[in-house]
């Protein structure tokens, strides 16, 4: 028995390399989701541009400008050859009733920002920052040096260890550039992954290795961490265990090029090398 109706597919469109999808100020009620290619989210023009965010498959964006029917508060740029499904309100609508996996890119996109926002509130009242708005979330206009303030590291990537990861195309090499980065079990069902909050969702069969919310990539004052969120298996990073199995400790600093991280026991197939780069 199908759980849901089948309704009329998304459009799709392709914008070509250097295009814009759509301007700052511009008036949308569309929004986007990436099937293929890189975008380039900024406010701002030339000299004064300020680059939000680069999104890659999968992701969406322009969701604000299909809800609030306001002028568009960045630009949008095909970094690459761009393959786009765009979604309507007038769709959304009808996704809601017949459809909802259709939904649940976009419902998760709206709910991050929600929690972007109210971080971003929460950090901005705590310490006097200043913030720009992007739509619905706030974003710290120095967030873009997060990295290179930390001894001049430009990149960490996440890469997979293992035959098992690497079949998961997600996972091959994957840039952290959002901290902290959660680490943790993808739902058995897309339908219930609306409040999904890993930013790397790793499929696993029983009996699992990896926990819903299993461990976190942090920045801190004085570098990067991996801490344990509390999984049933543990966590380990070069050598070191960290929760499970009755251990004390709950996080471990990365000091190296180029660290091992376990996600569960030592034979566990949940291999990842973080590769921090200058």
């Amino acid at each position: 028995m199908k759980l849901f109706k089948k309704v009329k597919q998304l459009r799709k469109d392709q914008v070509a390399k250097g295009s814009y999808i759509f301007k700052e100020g511009d008036f949308g009620e569309y929004a986007f989701r990436i099937l293929d290619g890189r975008v380039e989210i900024s406010i701002g023009e030339t000299t004064d541009k300020v680059v939000l965010a680069n999104l890659g498959s999968g992701e969406v964006f322009g969701e604000m400008g299909m809800i609030g029917r306001s002028a568009r508060s960045a630009s949008a740029l095909a970094l690459t050859q761009v393959t786009l499904e765009i979604m309507t309100e007038e769709e959304f609508n009808s996704a809601l009733l017949e459809n909802t996996n259709a939904l649940i890119p976009y419902l998760s996109s709206i709910f991050d920002r929600m929690r972007n926002m109210n971080d971003a509130i929460r950090e901005a009242s705590l310490n006097g920052a200043s913030y720009v708005k992007d739509g619905a979330s706030l974003i710290k206009d120095d967030s873009q040096h997060a990295l290179s303030d930390k001894n001049d590291l430009k990149e960490i990537r996440l890469v997979a260890d293992s035959d098992r990861l690497l079949k998961q195309e997600v996972l091959k090499n994957r840039k952290v550039d959002d901290f902290p980065f959660f680490i943790g079990r993808r739902r058995d069902s897309a339908a219930i992954d609306i409040f999904q909050k890993n930013q790397l969702a790793i499929f696993d069969e029983r009996p699992y290795s990896i926990s819903r919310n299993h461990c976190a990539i942090e920045c801190d004052d004085d570098g990067f961490y991996v801490r344990d969120r509390g999984s049933h298996t543990g966590t380990i990073v070069n050598g070191v265990r960290i929760n499970g199995n009755g251990t004390s400790i709950d996080r471990v600093k990365l000091d190296q090029v180029e660290n091992t991280l376990i996600l569960g026991g030592a034979d566990s197939e949940a291999r990842f090398k973080i590769v921090l780069a200058n």
